[in-house]
């Protein structure tokens, strides 16, 4: 959805020229075609002006643009619900697409209340450089209100070089304090493997809002593709009342394993992508989705001397 940052009245002179800038900045891959508008009042005359009436106009803009992936694998945080009262703490993790070291200059938040912590990392001197195709954690999001509102922000990630290069991550939370079940992680990413990686293993956790117990019904994937590579065992299938101490619990490990993945045809890269579909068996709760997404190369991949 298209945001206007600030609304802003400019008066004109005659043949006077004014320019406005519009910046395209995706939330997800593919086109998106939106229109705006601009509203403009002409007075027909001095005298009209002086009288304080004026003609009014209406012009569309329709702006169209294709957003694609990051090579950097940095993707807004955007359609997170989360509770209120409850830290909300996501780190972000960034990938080197080149076969040089990249130095990341600077991380900063502009617009409301997220304030960014480092990861630990002992050598701190390579804390901000990622070598070759590595991933590597750059920064912690915390999040914490205990009111109910739309939050939105914007992270900004500039990466060093001869080039230098901003990139700005939109953050939209919406922050409820209605009954409901959250998800930790809200998405799950497995980075980059290899075909003959290890199966990983990354666990879900859950917090129910609601007056009453929640039972779990189902955790499924939503492609038949994915099943031969991507398993799912549920741990625990009641999730108690947060309010008496339940707390965020662990309810399932997703296990990814790249060597059971069907390749794509002349493809040296593969990208999976779907959802962790949760159900529950009350009537009253809404289920949960999770977005997942992984990498996955043909051969293997062994770096030496970088710390």
């Amino acid at each position: 959805q298209p945001r206007i940052s600030r609304s802003k009245t400019v008066l004109l002179d005659r043949n006077q020229r004014y320019e406005l800038a519009v910046m395209f900045l995706p939330h997800a891959i593919g086109e998106v075609t939106e229109t705006f508008q601009l509203f403009i009042h002409m007075s027909s005359s001095e005298v009209a002006m002086s009288a304080g009436t004026l003609s009014k106009d209406v012009i569309d803009i329709r702006a169209t643009g294709t957003g694609q992936e990051n090579p950097f694998r940095l993707s807004p945080l955007v359609g997170v619900k989360w509770p209120t009262s409850i830290q909300y703490a996501p780190t972000l993790n960034i990938y080197n697409p080149f076969d040089k070291e990249l130095t990341v200059q600077e991380v900063y938040v502009s617009g409301g209340e997220v304030t960014l912590v480092p990861p630990f990392i002992s050598n701190k001197a390579s804390s901000w450089s990622v070598a070759p195709y590595d991933t590597k954690p750059i920064v912690r999001l915390n999040l914490f209100s205990d009111k109910s509102y739309n939050h939105l922000s914007y992270v900004t990630v500039r990466l060093g070089g001869s080039d230098q290069l901003d990139i700005k991550l939109p953050i939209e939370v919406d922050l409820v304090s209605t009954a409901n079940v959250f998800s930790m992680p809200t998405r799950i990413n497995f980075g980059s493997l290899s075909r003959d990686s290890q199966p990983m293993v990354v666990s879900i956790f859950l917090l129910s809002t609601h007056n009453s117990s929640t039972n779990i019904f189902s955790i499924t994937t939503d492609s038949i593709l994915h099943q031969n590579g991507i398993s799912i065992k549920t741990v625990r299938e009641g999730i108690p009342q947060a309010h008496r101490g339940g707390g965020f619990q662990k309810v399932a490990d997703v296990t990814i394993e790249p060597s059971k993945l069907p390749e794509l045809v002349d493809k040296k890269e593969s990208k999976y992508t779907g959802n962790i579909n949760i159900k529950f068996s009350n009537a009253n709760v809404e289920n949960v989705n999770i977005p997942f997404s992984a990498h996955v190369y043909s051969g293997s991949l062994k770096l030496e001397g970088f710390g």
